[in-house]
């Protein structure tokens, strides 16, 4: 320090530098003296209000103690912004941790008074997010999962969507309709693993009738009845023969087809008004009535024998009256039914057996 009227009423001193050191300048230190600047380099020095002559600028650093006094009592001021000569004041700097997003510091030393670091600060990397999973949900083969995160140094967290699993499906058949001739079915398949089920149209494929086959007996002349069956259902149709029937009004079964060697000849029908019982046929061996016999003048032609396929003219058939006793009439009438429906029933249970 600078005690009080140290210097006053100097003439040889024109110019001062006091260092950092002196810290205190006293009572009219410097007055009616020769000085004409001073300069000082401690920021905090403190200065008495009388202690510097009137006509001397003041030299210091920007916001020190002597720069607040030269704008006070009204002396020039001049900015220095050399370092000033000083022992330096070595002062710790405290640094920071780092955080999960800011870097952080080391400690360091730095002057107070002239701010040189005997030590920098070093800086310090984030830490970054350290994330651990709090809530979990397992997606499945319809809907997604999640993961939730939270950090265990901060209140950071994120959500981590799970997508929906896939695999293979394993189908098996869990029901079924089959279709018909005439309706739709379906069938049904799921996986095991997931429930995931699809369903497959069975179409329908309509009937599959079989060929036509007489079905009903009906008088020389008239068309006849036809049926034919579905070879997967019951189902069957009827129609009208385009054929005109030339026989007696009984069908030949096709299990039992006529002897081709003996066939009825088709354009000489025998008489169905009046049919000869085929359970007493007229033995083609006996003769015409013997009272009447061939005229032996007259012999049968060799030559035209009578065909034996061909029966008695219809137009004359043998008088039953005359060959037959009377009562075998009802006989052969019954018996002609009871052959027609053996016939028929045997060949309805031959297509169905088919």
């Amino acid at each position: 320090s600078i005690g009080e009227n140290a210097f006053a009423g100097c003439s040889s001193l024109p110019a001062v530098d006091l260092p950092a050191s002196v810290s205190y300048i006293g009572p009219r230190a410097f007055s009616d003296s020769a000085l004409k600047d001073i300069t000082i380099r401690n920021k905090n020095c403190s200065i008495n209000k009388d202690a510097i002559s009137i006509y001397a600028t003041i030299h210091g650093y920007a916001g020190s103690t002597a720069e607040t006094f030269a704008d006070t009592y009204g002396y020039y001021f001049n900015e220095i912004t050399d370092a000033p000569p000083h022992d330096h004041d070595r002062t710790l700097v405290k640094g920071c941790d780092p955080t999960c997003t800011a870097a952080g510091l080391t400690d360091g030393w730095q002057c107070s008074v002239c701010g040189i670091w005997f030590e920098k600060q070093k800086p310090i990397k984030a830490l970054g997010h350290d994330y651990i999973p709090v809530e979990t949900k397992e997606p499945t083969d319809t809907e997604p999962g999640f993961v939730r995160y939270e950090c265990t140094r901060c209140d950071s967290a994120y959500t981590e969507t799970l997508p929906v699993t896939t695999h293979t499906h394993s189908f098996t058949e869990t029901e079924r309709k089959d279709a018909t001739c005439l309706e739709d079915g379906y069938v049904t398949y799921s996986c095991a693993t997931c429930g995931y089920s699809y369903t497959d149209l069975l179409v329908s494929s309509g009937h599959s009738f079989g060929a036509w086959r007489t079905f009903l007996p009906v008088e020389a002349g008239e068309k006849g009845v036809e049926i034919r069956f579905c070879a997967v259902c019951a189902a069957y149709e009827l129609r009208e023969s385009d054929a005109v029937s030339p026989g007696t009004g009984t069908p030949t079964d096709p299990t039992n087809p006529t002897d081709p060697t003996n066939p009825t000849d088709p354009t000489n029908p025998t008489d169905p008004t009046n049919p000869t019982d085929p359970t007493d046929p007229t033995d083609p061996t006996d003769p015409t009535d013997p009272t009447n016999p061939t005229d032996p003048t007259n012999p049968t032609d060799p030559t035209n024998p009578t065909d034996p396929t061909n029966p008695t003219d219809p137009t004359n058939p043998t008088d039953p009256a005359e060959d037959e006793p009377e009562d075998e009439e009802p006989q052969g009438f019954f018996a002609k039914i009871g052959a027609f429906f053996k016939n028929l029933f045997d060949r309805i249970f031959s297509i169905f057996k088919r």
